[in-house]
């Protein structure tokens, strides 16, 4: 799980886990329409095997996230090292929707989603971005 977090440090250029890295949060503005990307690891609580925590995440997590407003997709990785968790990748339409739609399925709708996840899991790192797809009107992708 360490080679992980060094990996997201080199490409992020942070040293610790940051809520916003690449952009710091006054430049986000100028990308107000552009995708957005949160990339978390999960791990295991204590005594959680897991299975478990597999389970909860294809059966429960997931599919609450995929019917949010204005999620594209989540995808779920296991990098398959010996006591790891998974890495969650989450793509929305703009990061104005996710911080508009999360609030209301961790603390309203889906609450309950939510304090399951924190009694077989808990939070390793957490990334997140602007997908960029111009700059200063060129076309990057």
């Amino acid at each position: 799980m360490e080679w992980l977090k060094r990996a997201f440090r080199r490409v992020t250029g942070t040293k610790g886990s940051s809520s916003y890295a690449p952009f710091s949060e006054p430049d986000w503005e100028n990308y107000d329409g552009n995708p957005y990307r949160v990339i978390y690891i999960l791990r295991m609580k204590e005594g959680v095997k897991k299975s478990e925590l597999y389970e909860f995440l294809i059966g429960e997590w997931l599919p609450a996230l995929k019917g949010a407003r204005g999620c594209i997709g989540v995808e779920i990785v296991d990098d398959f090292a010996s006591g790891s968790g998974y890495t969650l990748l989450e793509l929305w339409e703009t990061r104005k929707v996710h911080d508009e739609e999360i609030p209301k399925l961790w603390y309203g709708t889906h609450r309950h989603i939510f304090d399951r996840l924190k009694e077989v899991g808990e939070f390793v790192f957490l990334w997140e971005g602007i997908i960029l797809r111009e700059i200063k009107g060129k076309e990057v992708i």
